[in-house]
């Protein structure tokens, strides 16, 4: 977890910086330009929220790492089989770093697009000897998962991913949590909404890509209440 709350950290327009760059050095044309952004990310200066702000220091981005070497096996056997397919996956216990009361179970997700989630559940079905569901309800889950259960679901179009590692960005776990998910479920109401503040205010968000899904996912309302309660984002636009 990051040694410095975000809110500590200030926001700067991209057209501010770019002012600063020029009359340090008038020559500079727009490829010049560029490059000495790219320099001062790179030299952890500043870290980009989005196309038209940063943030004036280096802040480590949450990275939804597997844990276990049981879903990291998973993940390999998945990669080999279905090469050049979206898909991400992740475990419930990752939520741990954030809860008082652990999970003891773990729930590995993965989320495929539709077209290829039944072949992702059927290869599955012969591979793996733990619970396996597809697309469960909270009652259906509670009846048939155990230690450790693997779920697919349909990946909903336009979810923030990491693409290239499989796994998924902070901003699709955050509107996920305010979505009633099955993963929101595993927590009570009060630990979920405390876990929800905590992750905005230490980690770095991108609002308009929260924003883009929380649409997809019919709650960008309550999203940019949350949002709107961290000082970091107080004064942010967000009808833009």
């Amino acid at each position: 977890m990051n040694e410095k709350n975000i809110n500590d950290y200030e926001i700067l327009e991209k057209e501010d910086i770019v002012l600063e760059i020029k009359e340090e050095a008038p020559e500079y044309g727009e490829s010049s330009i560029r490059w000495k952004l790219f320099q001062l990310q790179k030299d952890k200066k500043i870290t980009k929220i989005d196309a038209d702000h940063y943030i004036k220091q280096n802040i480590q981005v949450f990275l939804t790492n597997l844990v276990s070497d049981y879903a990291i096996s998973l993940k390999d056997k998945l990669k080999r089989e279905f090469k050049n397919i979206r898909f991400i996956i992740y475990e419930s216990i990752i939520l741990n770093e954030w809860l008082n009361h652990q999970l003891r179970r773990n729930t590995i997700f993965i989320e495929v697009e539709r077209f290829y989630s039944e072949s992702f559940f059927q290869y599955l079905k012969t591979k793996i000897a733990v619970p396996l569901l597809f697309e469960p309800s909270w009652h259906d889950f509670t009846l048939y998962s155990g230690e450790i259960t693997v779920v697919v679901q349909n990946l909903v179009t336009q979810s923030p991913i990491d693409k290239q590692n499989h796994r998924p960005k902070i901003e699709k776990l955050l509107v996920d949590l305010l979505s009633k998910d099955l993963l929101s479920l595993m927590i009570s109401d009060e630990d979920r909404m405390m876990m929800i503040k905590e992750i905005a205010t230490t980690y770095l968000i991108n609002p308009k890509t929260a924003r883009a899904y929380a649409k997809r996912r019919k709650n960008e309302e309550t999203l940019i209440k949350v949002l709107k309660t961290v000082p970091l984002f107080e004064k942010w636009d967000f009808s833009k």
